[in-house]
């Protein structure tokens, strides 16, 4: 069972500590999985414990279908790239990342694997003793929304680089996981050895898209039944991500 974790826009974050070793020359990486459920502050930085105050910036925000991907300029200006689409559905997964790239003077935000907004910057060093990512933190040097998130978090990674294209594109695939969801099942009972109708699932990615071509195995885990003449068979799911069960026998 894949484990989520709950913001749903109250005064609770979770800080993630100790990143002063993580970075390279203030160069990063940062990839989330989230599902979306309404606007707010997704990741915030903080040079101490405890959150908007001190040393503090906004990195990821969610606002009205439109992604945001935030950090300080050298200049003390508030730098910001941010979703060229402003249609990305809530209650919808997604994979969000962001590129810090001081070599290059780049920050090159990502959805999905893909790019989907950049802004040159030379980046504000992280504060000397600590670092925080503070995970649906408020901040007030938000870009779009004031908002504690409101989001489900699947995974969260940190690098201490800047990933490629290439490497975000294979961040990506790498953590696309599928997901079965139970659409027919027979709860009638049967004479032992006689056909009952075949259960169906539905195979889903972590956004939600139905999954064609995905083998799902199908397993007898008690009594003398068969799934396809066997104590286990497989089936391909449709163009709709839909799999079924041939022959299942009561047994």
């Amino acid at each position: 069972t894949t484990q989520t974790l709950a913001f749903a826009g109250g005064q609770y974050t979770a800080p993630v500590s100790g990143l002063t070793t993580k970075y390279n020359n203030n160069a990063f990486t940062v990839v989330m999985n989230i599902k979306i459920t309404g606007n707010g502050v997704l990741l915030s930085e903080t040079g101490q414990y405890g959150i908007n105050t001190g040393y503090h910036d906004t990195q990821l925000e969610f606002n009205n279908g439109r992604f945001y991907f935030h950090t300080w300029n050298a200049n003390g200006v508030s730098t910001y790239a941010y979703s060229t689409s402003n249609t990305y559905a809530t209650n919808a997964w997604y994979q969000v990342g962001m590129t810090v790239d001081t070599t290059n003077n780049l920050l090159i935000g990502y959805i999905n694997g893909s790019e989907v907004g950049r802004v040159t910057l030379a980046r504000v060093g992280y504060a000397p003793t600590a670092s925080y990512m503070n995970i649906g933190a408020y901040d007030s040097t938000y870009i779009s929304t004031p908002n504690y998130g409101n989001f489900l978090l699947r995974s969260y990674k940190m690098y201490g680089n800047p990933l490629t294209s290439a490497q975000m594109a294979a961040e990506y695939g790498s953590n696309t996981t599928t997901y079965l969801t139970a659409n027919s099942y027979s709860t009638s009972s049967a004479t032992v050895n006689s056909t009952v109708t075949s259960p169906t699932v539905t195979v889903k990615d972590n956004a939600g898209a139905a999954v064609s071509g995905a083998t799902v195995t199908w397993n007898i885990t008690s009594g003398n039944g068969s799934v396809g003449g066997d104590l286990a068979a497989t089936s391909t799911t449709n163009a709709s991500g839909i799999a079924t069960a041939t022959t299942w026998i009561l047994g």
